[in-house]
């Protein structure tokens, strides 16, 4: 360890304080943002209010009543799969604080008010975070990961949203993580980790159970290689029967819960989401943990590189992407250290586990979703942590010292810059842009300064320099910008992923024969026809669009004062940011075997309802085949809106009426 002066330790500590204020600044104002302006999921509204709907006696389920035992466990097993009570409750609880709540609407204000409790539970994680990294890292580090944390792409997604329960996840993780990283566990620590637990497993069972086996391998392997020599001496059995007694008397409430649950299932028919109908509680949670990917949700699950989708697209994910690299040296690091002992030992067996284990997980089902990422989200900070600890130690070496520094940076910089750059991941490659070249010019130029700084505060002003491009990048192309298309998971069903490639890293227009089409949507949009090119397993589809209005701007303008006024109908303009659609049905059994869904926008990035009378849009599409078994498709061709699910018909050429519009058969060999 390098000693500082106490002058220079003072600099450090106002450095410290200058960046907790930046994060609490953006932290704060970038969730808030997303809270009151991000366009809401399809989900949002659905699962949240369908909750809360039933808790009031509104809902799709009304014939199971609206009595105490339906509130109590009928709610909370059906709505969502979270298979705890707590998150309705506290769902319920705060829409039953608000007047007129009777009156829920799908779109406008009134829904924002689900978005409480998440923003809440982000504010209490950040300051959480903070509290467990400053009893573990150097000053300034813990600052400087609690700004990542402030702008992070996942969290802030996650607290701005209203469906969502890891922000709660989030602070139980560190509850239980602010006594796993300790050499002792006292009996104040034993109620802490008892009630991080009793949270996690209260909001969503399936990902308390994951952080829970988390705790217990943990405290297994700290016992186990604790260095008393006998292994009875490193077992303290009254100890141990004072904190089973705790574990009983946190736990006892939801052993209840549990108790009331089982006999829920058993006395109604009860399906749980999308899941299907359970006769035992036991039932969906086996599905939802070992049988992930094989009896449920088969369409978030697929290559075991899916899950590093949020590590490698920076286009989506630009503050995960650059965080991965210090991630992974940090991972190293605390491997290494981890045999040498010493004070932080405890803190290096929790990044090691909590990473390994979870991740591994999800690279062992192919997960796909940036939320399961946020159960060892604290433990990745941790180890990026470590990395800029380690980089801001070596500062004050001679050059030959920095050298490693230095290019630790330079990887990191490249990584981002080799990140920046996917129009389709594991596909399609090309150079990043503007965005992507002065991130790598920072980088690099952070480097440099770092080998070859004159000073000590030069160099690490180098390390806060690079440091700042993943909060820059987060800034200009991550959740404030993405938040406008309403973002979801990366996988194949993902509705918007390919519109932001796209808008990023526009597709070449294929030099193909256009197949001629005679559709119109809404009297409005007209299908010109469409391309087909078939490379390498990847099918492109481009698709050209013209808007044909019937009514000049001018005059659109008062029909729709008319329409907003008198609830009449003359103009049928499109009213919404529609999305187009592309299925692939089995042609045997007419099952849906493909989706691919993303928001129509020209290649300015604006949306249908905005194109001008006359403009012609080509858009262009890329179904994987390979994600596809043998067999023959019909592959058509629709449009929605995204929001109510309801699609646009059909009303000029050969398929009037219709809502889907076949263009032809595939066949996959």
């Amino acid at each position: 360890m390098i000693k500082v002066s106490s002058r220079k330790q003072f600099r450090i500590s106002q450095l410290s304080m200058a960046l907790l204020g930046l994060s609490l600044l953006l932290g704060s104002w970038i969730r808030v943002h997303g809270a009151l302006e991000y366009p809401f999921l399809a989900d949002e509204p659905r699962i949240t209010q369908s909750g809360v709907r039933d808790m009031l006696g509104m809902g799709p389920d009304l014939h199971l009543g609206t009595g105490l035992t339906t509130q109590l466990f009928g709610v909370p097993l059906r709505n969502g799969q979270f298979l705890g009570p707590l998150w309705w409750w506290m769902q319920t609880t705060v829409i039953q604080l608000i007047p007129g709540h009777d009156d829920i609407l799908y779109r406008g204000v009134d829904t924002r008010i689900y978005r409480v409790l998440p923003l809440l539970w982000g504010f209490v994680g950040l300051a959480a975070f903070y509290r467990l990294s400053s009893r573990l890292l150097p000053d300034p580090i813990p600052a400087l990961v609690t700004l990542f944390l402030s702008v992070h792409d996942l969290h802030v997604y996650m607290s701005s949203k209203a469906q969502y329960t890891e922000t709660v996840l989030f602070f139980a993780t560190i509850l239980m993580a602010l006594v796993l990283v300790r050499s002792r566990v006292g009996a104040r620590g034993c109620w802490i980790l008892c009630f991080g637990s009793a949270l996690a497993l209260a909001t969503f069972l399936v990902k308390g159970i994951a952080l829970a086996v988390v705790m217990i391998v943990v405290i297994v392997i700290k016992i186990v290689s604790s260095t008393t020599p006998a292994l009875a001496q490193r077992i303290d059995l009254p100890g141990l029967i004072r904190n089973v007694r705790i574990f009983l008397i946190v736990l006892t409430p939801l052993f209840v819960w549990w108790a009331g649950s089982e006999w829920f299932f058993l006395t109604h028919p009860v399906r749980v989401s999308d899941l299907g109908y359970f006769g035992h509680l036991w039932e969906p949670t086996l599905a939802l943990t070992l049988g992930y990917g094989e009896q449920v949700k088969s369409f978030t699950t697929g290559p075991w590189y899916w899950p590093l989708l949020v590590y490698s697209h920076a286009d989506i994910w630009p503050t995960l992407s650059f965080l991965a690299m210090p991630i992974s040296f940090g991972v190293i690091a605390a491997l290494v250290r981890v045999t040498k002992g010493g004070r932080r030992r405890p803190m290096y067996i929790y990044i090691l586990v909590a990473i390994v284990l979870q991740l591994g997980v999800q690279l062992n089902k192919g997960v796909d979703g940036g939320r399961y990422h946020m159960l060892y989200l604290p433990a990745s900070l941790l180890a990026s942590g470590i990395f800029f600890e380690w980089l801001w130690l070596r500062a004050e070496m001679r050059v030959s010292g920095r050298s490693w520094g230095a290019a630790a940076i330079f990887i990191v910089s490249v990584y981002l810059y080799l990140m920046l750059g996917w129009q389709h991941w594991l596909f399609a490659w090309e150079f990043p842009g503007r965005l992507g070249s002065i991130a790598l010019l920072i980088g690099l130029a952070s480097g440099l300064l770092y080998l070859f700084g004159r000073y000590s505060s030069f160099r690490r002003g180098s390390i806060l320099l690079v440091a700042g491009v993943g909060v820059w990048l987060s800034l200009v192309r991550g959740p404030l910008h993405w938040g406008l298309f309403a973002y979801e998971e990366p996988g194949s069903i993902n509705p918007h992923l390919r519109e932001i490639e796209t808008m990023y890293h526009p597709v070449y227009r294929m030099p193909t024969v256009s197949i001629q089409s005679d559709a119109v949507y809404s009297e409005n949009l007209r299908l010109l026809g469409y391309d087909f090119s078939l490379r390498n397993e990847r099918l492109a589809i481009v698709t050209h669009w013209r808007v044909e209005y019937k009514v000049r701007t001018m005059m659109h303008k008062v029909y729709a004062f008319l329409n907003k006024v008198l609830d009449l109908e003359f103009d049928k303009r499109l009213s919404e940011p529609y999305h187009l659609f592309l299925h692939l049905l089995n042609k045997n059994s007419g099952d849906l075997a493909y989706g691919l869904d993303e928001l129509m926008r020209n290649d300015s990035g604006v949306p249908v309802d905005q194109w001008s009378d006359g403009e012609i849009v080509s858009m262009h599409h890329i179904i994987l085949l390979s994600e596809l078994p043998t067999g023959d498709y019909r592959l058509g061709i629709g449009i929605y809106d995204f929001e109510s699910g309801e699609r646009l018909q059909i009303t000029e050429g050969t398929s009037v009426g219709d809502d889907w519009l076949y263009l032809q058969d595939i066949s996959v060999p």
